[in-house]
């Protein structure tokens, strides 16, 4: 509905007026004289009469100013106490000629007003927008000045609902929005969130300066507000941040149903400790983002509500709609990576020659942006398309820090990627391991490192250190600008303790940065870790031993214990001494224990908690470590507790779910799909939903019979040739990559097979095995 519409028109301004004179909020149009007036609106001290009007003519407003000047006489020869106030509303400014009439015929007890005038006694939003885009949004800053205003225009990306894998524009979600329809939108750090949110706020802003509507958009950066639980606290401290000269009037707007909250990063509002992980994970959660909920359900339902976070903060879609308070017809979309001609759209507005991006490195726009600002796209000339993301981080950070030693020929490309990496062990304390970290910290990572104050030439260094993105410019913090890259990073510093545990400790500055670190290494270092062992003393089971031996002794170490049992488990080495981590939040990692394994019972696991752990149906129980009071949230494998040994799995475990994956996978096998289809499907799942990290051939393997498993190198090449998969040789035998710009795709297939109508599995029908 637009306001060319006198109707919808007067309809508006009645609902500013009861929200401007609550006391009067079931009054409205009403019958005087035999003749309807558009409002009456009567309050303990004043009675206001109001006329609305589309129309720029000066006749109407002579009509209407006469009309109300009478009203206001009569209710005055009437002896009432109360005083009149006469409002002739327009939809746009007042002409010169309508006020004229108005101050004539009103005699001075009309107000000729626009509509964004009658507003603004509830709420001055152009004020509220001027200083709001004074104020960052979200993550959005400028890659290369760090400016809170990107130097390069949005670029579309895919806003995908999983369900139907339907397309949203921006535009789409303005209207969506306007008529009461709320989104949530889920994505991975860097992937274009806030950029997203900041455009459609840009859209509902012009849309509120056009004069067609009276809703603008109301864009909170929920990590300015942890600890709060009261919604309109939410709303005044947000007025208060921003400059805003009256924030209490925002929760009036809000209330009146005149503001369409953009709610950005619920997964920022809090940090979850291990102290929470016990039992109560989701009444954690829950209680953290109780203003934020309560936000979203008091939000008057004639306007919509968009939030949006990272899609792994909750276990699931029922848990995220509940802790957030959204209605089952809440639509969910996610944000993508930039797909090829996006990437190429963005690098020609950064005036930035394009050469390509490998398919191991993400291509969210965070990533693609820094990396055409600093110019290190020819880094990734001559870089082998078909490597995995630990060995491509790893060459391309010795390539990017060889070019910058030339600086300074002080400092070579290993001692500045030395630097670099202790930043990331630095990082680990934070409540994503990606920052922020202070000016002082890097100058302190430098100090440990070369163990000397940089000088100038350095110092100019460490303001670009290749790796890090500006997080807050306004306190010159920096923040790593991939995940995968601060794990490839972080894991030097185990490497190093695990090969030479007595000259780690040492080390006074790592001791102090991993004594606070409260995160997992995380699966990429995991691997790289492991690589690099192999590389430097291969895969003895003593490799550990010093190591463990150490923790023993020491016991101050904070989670390198945890890292160290990550990584044996991961190597399949037993350790020989028995070893406890303790108090470990293994998020985003599934332990994986197979027939394959060996004794690990001297290990043991003490409140931790678990995101997977898979458990072949070959593995043997006796074999595997113990867990005392940890939390489980995906057990696969096994079908329920009867299942798991309460010799390795004590009573005060918690299990979230269990899924048997191998019955899954029997499920498929079982299935009336011809063979081909079956096994293609089967490596897929293996490939796109277990993992994306890749998957050596061996494991694609397993849970197949005999039969079965001569049809597997047919089904990798059919994937391969249809881009699902790419090969990749490190001379220890082959790891086989998801290809990640098909994971939607893979997951169409998954999820219905048989309607999909894929190229692939047209062509598995007919292979040849």
């Amino acid at each position: 509905m637009s306001y060319e519409d006198d109707s919808f028109f007067e309809d508006e301004v009645r609902r500013i007026a009861r929200a401007r004179w609550p006391q009067a909020q079931y009054d409205g149009a009403k019958i005087l004289d035999g003749r309807e007036r558009d409002g009456v609106f009567e309050t303990d001290d004043v009675i206001h009469y109001v006329e609305a009007t589309t129309s720029r003519r000066s006749d109407k407003a002579k009509d209407d100013a006469k009309k109300l000047f009478a009203l206001m006489s009569q209710q005055q020869r009437g002896g009432s106490m109360k005083g009149a106030i006469g409002w002739f509303v327009t939809r746009d400014e007042p002409t010169a000629d309508q006020r004229e009439e108005v101050r004539q015929y009103g005699k001075q007890q009309v107000k000729a007003v626009s509509f964004a005038q009658f507003q603004q006694a509830i709420v001055d939003v152009g004020s509220y927008l001027s200083h709001r885009e004074n104020h960052f949004f979200g993550s959005v800053l400028d890659p290369e000045t760090g400016s809170i205003n990107p130097s390069i225009n949005y670029i579309p990306i895919d806003l995908v609902q999983p369900t139907s894998n339907d397309l949203f524009s921006i535009e789409q979600l303005a209207d969506g929005l306007a008529a009461g329809q709320s989104y949530s939108i889920l994505g991975d750090y860097g992937a274009g969130k806030s950029m997203t949110l900041r455009q459609l706020y840009f859209s509902l802003r012009d849309r509120y300066r056009s004069g067609n509507t009276p809703i603008f958009p109301l864009y909170i950066n929920l990590r300015e507000h942890s600890g709060q639980d009261d919604p309109a606290e939410v709303l005044e401290r947000h007025g208060r941040r921003i400059g805003f000269e009256k924030p209490h009037s925002l929760v009036s707007a809000w209330r009146a149903g005149f503001a369409i909250l953009i709610l950005d990063g619920f997964d920022e509002i809090t940090t979850l400790g291990i102290s929470g992980v016990r039992t109560k994970l989701k009444e954690t959660r829950r209680r953290s983002l109780v203003a934020v909920r309560q936000l979203i359900e008091q939000t008057p339902k004639s306007v919509g509500v968009i939030v949006a976070g990272r899609e792994h903060f909750f276990n699931n879609a029922t848990e995220r709609n509940s802790a957030l308070g959204l209605e089952l017809n809440a639509i969910t979309l996610s944000v993508g990576e930039f797909n090829q001609k996006q990437v190429a759209k963005y690098l020609d507005r950064a005036g930035a020659k394009f050469n390509f991006i490998p398919g191991w490195m993400p291509t969210r726009p965070l990533l693609v942006g820094y990396i055409a600002a600093r110019g290190l796209l020819s880094a990734l000339n001559d870089i082998s398309e078909t490597m995995d993301p630990v060995d491509g981080w790893d060459l391309l950070l010795d390539r990017i820090f060889e070019r910058e030693s030339k600086i300074s020929p002080n400092l070579d490309g290993p001692t500045l990627r030395s630097i670099l990496e202790r930043l990331a062990t630095i990082a680990r304390s934070t409540s994503d391991g990606l920052g922020p970290v202070t000016q002082q910290q890097i100058r302190t990572a430098f100090v440990q490192v070369c163990e000397t104050e940089p000088d100038e030439q350095a110092n100019l260094l460490l303001q670009r250190l290749p790796g890090l993105g500006v997080y807050r410019a306004e306190e010159d913090s920096r923040t790593f600008v991939d995940a995968e890259l601060a794990e490839v990073c972080r894991a030097h510093d185990i490497v190093e303790f695990i090969a030479n545990p007595y000259g780690s400790v040492q080390d006074e500055g790592w001791r102090s940065a991993v004594s606070v670190a409260s995160l997992f290494v995380g699966p990429t270092a995991v691997t790289r870790i492991a690589r690099a062992l192999k590389e430097r003393m291969g895969a003895s089971s003593s490799l550990f031993d010093n190591a463990y031996t150490l923790i023993q002794q020491k016991g101050d170490i904070g989670v390198i214990a945890s890292d160290v049992a990550a990584v044996c488990i991961d190597m399949l080495c037993a350790p020989a001494i028995n070893s406890v981590a303790e108090g470990a939040f293994y998020e985003g990692y599934t332990f994986s224990f197979t027939e394959e394994m060996p004794d690990l019972s001297s290990m043991t696991f003490r409140d931790c908690f678990f995101d997977a752990i898979e458990i072949s149906h070959g593995a043997l129980m006796e074999r595997m470590p113990r867990f005392q009071g940890c939390v489980f949230m995906t057990v696969r494998g096994r079908t329920g507790v009867d299942e798991l040994s309460k010799d390795k799995f004590d009573a005060y475990c918690v299990f979230e779910h269990f899924s048997d994956s191998v019955q899954t996978q029997s499920n498929i096998l079982g299935s009336s799909l011809a063979k081909g289809e079956k096994i293609v499907l089967t490596v897929l799942r293996k490939l796109f939903v277990q993992s994306l990290g890749g998957r050596a051939e061996s494991a694609l393997f397993r849970g197949l019979d005999l039969n079965d498993r001569q049809f597997v190198p047919g089904a990798l090449k059919l994937l391969q040739q249809h881009g699902f998969v790419e090969i990749y040789n490190r001379g220890d035998g082959n790891i086989w990559l998801p290809n990640r710009k098909n994971i939607a795709r893979a997951r169409k297939i998954l999820a219905a097979p048989n309607l999909c109508n894929d190229d692939l599995l047209i062509a598995a029908k007919e292979l040849d095995l």
